[in-house]
């Protein structure tokens, strides 16, 4: 069963300084989490449960015990998480406040005993899953999608690790994450989960695709190493296929053929390209600085607005292999160095840092 983009209006207050077509955006993108929702009964912890119905006002909680309880879990991070998390939906300011300085304080204790820890625990595992992308999930950015999966996981029962910044936000990596308004037959994504989870798998990813949006289809879950490269280090070409409208067909047939006399292949941005019966099939090379949108590549050459180029999917990236997963004894060591490392800034130091959301110094020691 597939959700579907029509829902309940959504409660996100406007603001006249935010667009009319970000609010609409962010409204569509909580009817399709409402509606995740719905799909059947949350298995997420019960200390979570209990917490977001507190924030929304629908229960009261006994806070020493639920403190208690949610210790003994070890989700006190994940329930600050939470907080930070939804703080738009939450209209209550001061309700809101209690919650930061009650949390706060247990979160950074949390935090300092994790990262301690951290490079001892065996229980992380990374997961590596692929998915596609069409119709009518095209719109869909990569925050949305990014949104969206980890609603589902954490609607499974799927409890996702923590980074380990100032603010920890759940391990939840886009490898090479396409514009909206593109279909991907192959996408992928890295999601770090604090134990391996129990089950088939078979059975874990139907339930997760139960819960997502019409358009997004899981097509592989996989365990990899936690050293494992990203994908992005990988790819050495994107194969794309363009659903030439009609009255580009021309315009477009003559490009491939100018393309195919060049010598441009050689060395551009574009590697191939080939007309087949209204198709343009092409691929585009992939790497350092090499990060441009085939809509506006192919627009710039047409003459045409970005907007025009509709019907454009990618179909696969072309991938070197992983030197990573070769030298397991030598980057596992690097990522003890990491771990290491983040308990020293943790620890004192007089080193000075800045937080990317409040640009406010954070000084350590």
């Amino acid at each position: 069963m597939q959700v579907h983009y029509a829902g309940a209006v959504s409660s996100t207050p406007s603001h006249p300084s935010v667009p009319a077509e970000a609010l609409a955006r962010q409204a569509r993108l909580e009817r399709l989490l409402a509606a995740m929702e719905q799909q059947a009964p949350s298995l997420e912890p019960s200390c979570l449960r209990e917490l977001k119905c507190a924030l929304a006002g629908t229960t009261a909680l006994d806070m020493h015990a639920w403190i208690g309880r949610t210790q003994a879990e070890q989700l006190i991070e994940e329930a600050a998480e939470m907080v930070r998390s939804s703080h738009r939906q939450i209209r209550d300011g001061a309700l809101l406040e209690k919650w930061v300085g009650i949390l706060g304080p247990l979160a950074a204790k949390a935090q300092a005993k994790r990262c301690a820890l951290l490079h001892l625990d065996t229980r992380r595992t990374t997961i590596r899953f692929h998915f596609s992308k069409l119709s009518p999930a095209l719109d869909l950015d990569d925050r949305d999608l990014q949104v969206i999966f980890l609603r589902a996981f954490r609607l499974e029962g799927l409890i996702v690790a923590l980074d380990l910044g100032k603010r920890p936000r759940p391990v939840l990596r886009s490898q090479i994450p396409l514009p909206a308004g593109i279909a991907g037959l192959d996408e992928s994504m890295d999601v770090e989960l604090k134990k391996e989870p129990p089950g088939s798998q078979e059975e874990l990813v139907k339930r997760i695709q139960y819960r997502l949006p019409e358009g997004l289809t899981i097509r592989q879950w996989e365990v990899i190493p936690n050293h494992a490269s990203g994908l992005a280090e990988r790819a050495v070409a994107a194969h794309w296929r363009w659903l030439c409208p009609l009255s580009l067909q021309e315009s477009a047939r003559n490009m491939a053929e100018v393309f195919q006399r060049s010598e441009e292949g050689r060395e551009g941005f574009l590697r191939t390209m080939t007309w087949e019966a209204g198709v343009l099939v092409f691929t585009t090379r992939m790497g350092p600085f090499l990060a441009t949108n085939p809509m506006k590549v192919l627009a710039a050459r047409l003459g045409v607005n970005p907007v025009d180029v509709t019907g454009l999917t990618r179909e696969d990236l072309e991938l070197r292999p992983d030197a990573r997963l070769g030298q397991p004894d030598r980057f596992t060591s690097k990522l003890k160095n990491i771990y290491e490392d983040a308990v020293l800034l943790g620890g004192g130091s007089n080193i000075t840092l800045v937080d990317d959301e409040d640009d406010e110094p954070l000084r350590l020691g």
